[in-house]
C-alpha cells in the first residue's frame, strides 16, 4: 500500500499545529518557543522520532527548541496526542531532500564517533612478545556498560550539542563513581590512571571534543566533591 505523500505531509501539519496550539494554550505568554513552533516545518516520523526543520531565516530560534526544558513541554504534549514517548529531532532544512542530506551527514559522523571511542590494543614494549590488553573488571566493566547504554539512549540526538552536553555531565559522574568504588576495592594508582585516561579518551571520542575538555569536566566535578579525611591512626600509649 503506497502513501500519498500530499496527505502525509498534510497529516505531519496538522499534527505539528494541534502541538503547537496546546502549548501556546498551557503557556503564560506568546514567546519565544511558540514562534519556534510556529517556524519549524513536520518533515517525517523516523521511528518515534519526528523530524522537523527551520530554513536558514529562522535559524536564530533552533536554541528555543532545543532547551531542555522547552523541550519537555513540547514532548509532553506530543506524548498526550499520540500516546506514545516521542520525540522530535531539529535539522537545518524544509524539505524531505534536505533530511536525506542531513541523515547522511549524522550516519558519517556516528561512524567516526564508533571508531574513534572504539577501544585501542596496547603497543607492547619493543623487544616483547605482543600481548592482549586486559578486560577492566569490577567498578569500570560496569562504567563501560552504562556509559554505552546512555550513548544508545541518545539516539539520533547524539549531534545536537545540548543532548552532548548533557551526555558528557552524565559520563563525568559515572567515571567519578567508578574511582571511588574502584578505590574503595584497592586499585593501585597507577591502574587507576590509566584506567581514567581510557575513559576520559572514550568519552572525548563520543562527543566529539579534546580529551583535555573532558579531563578538565572531572577536575572541575572532583573539586565538588566533598574531600574524605583518611581515617586517623591510633595513638600509642604513653608508659
Amino acid at each position: 500500500m503506497t502513501t500519498d505523500p500530499e496527505a502525509e505531509h498534510e497529516k505531519l501539519s496538522q499534527f505539528w499545529s494541534k502541538v503547537t496550539q496546546m502549548v501556546l494554550e498551557r503557556s503564560d505568554r506568546f514567546g519565544p518557543l511558540i514562534q519556534s513552533l510556529r517556524a519549524a516545518v513536520p518533515m517525517a516520523w523516523d521511528g518515534d522520532t519526528l523530524i522537523i526543520g527551520l530554513s536558514g531565516v529562522h535559524a536564530y530560534l533552533s536554541g528555543h527548541l532545543e532547551a531542555a526544558a522547552n523541550r519537555h513541554r513540547v514532548r509532553e504534549v506530543m506524548k498526550e496526542l499520540t500516546r506514545r514517548d516521542v520525540d522530535y529531532h531539529l535539522i537545518e532544512g524544509t524539505t524531505l531532500e534536505d533530511w536525506e542530506v542531513v541523515k547522511k551527514k549524522e550516519e558519517i559522523q556516528r561512524q567516526k564517533v564508533e571508531k574513534r571511542s572504539a577501544p585501542q590494543p596496547v603497543e607492547a614494549p619493543v623487544g616483547s612478545a605482543p600481548v592482549e590488553e586486559a578486560l577492566p573488571a569490577g567498578a569500570w566493566a560496569n562504567f563501560q556498560q552504562k556509559l554505552h547504554f546512555a550513548w544508545q539512549l541518545l539516539g539520533t540526538r547524539r549531534t545536537m550539542p545540548v543532548a552532548r552536553a548533557e551526555f558528557l555531565q552524565e559520563a563525568i559522574a559515572m567515571v567519578s563513581k567508578a574511582e571511588a568504588e574502584a578505590a574503595a576495592a584497592g586499585e593501585s594508582e597507577e591502574n587507576m590512571e590509566r584506567l581514567v585516561t581510557r575513559a576520559i579518551e572514550r568519552i572525548a571520542g563520543m562527543v566529539d571534543i579534546p580529551a583535555t575538555a573532558v579531563a578538565l569536566e572531572l577536575i572541575r566535578s572532583r573539586r565538588k566533591m566533598p574531600e574524605h579525611k583518611p581515617p586517623e591512626r591510633p595513638k600509642k600509649k604513653q608508659k
